[in-house]
């Protein structure tokens, strides 16, 4: 129990630590004007979507293959 708190704590001091020394950048959208964001909030945004992407990648190639093995044993067993 205190390994988790002590972790939990430690991740939220580096979080904050993260978020007070992290530079604004300026985001230009397609339309409207320019906004001032943190990095951090950018990086953990596309880490965020490739790494969802990755999973629903993994899922969508693994329906894949059983379904080809499924075949492939209902067709080879004919």
């Amino acid at each position: 129990m205190m390994k988790i708190l002590f972790f939990m704590f430690a991740a939220f001091l580096v979080t904050v630590f993260v978020v007070q020394n992290s530079d604004h950048v300026m985001l230009t959208l397609v339309v409207g004007n320019p906004i001032r964001v943190r990095l951090i909030f950018l990086l953990l945004t596309f880490f965020s979507m490739g790494y969802f992407w990755s999973k629903w990648e993994h899922l969508h190639r693994e329906r894949r293959i059983r379904k080809d093995l499924t075949t492939t044993r209902v067709n080879g067993s004919n």
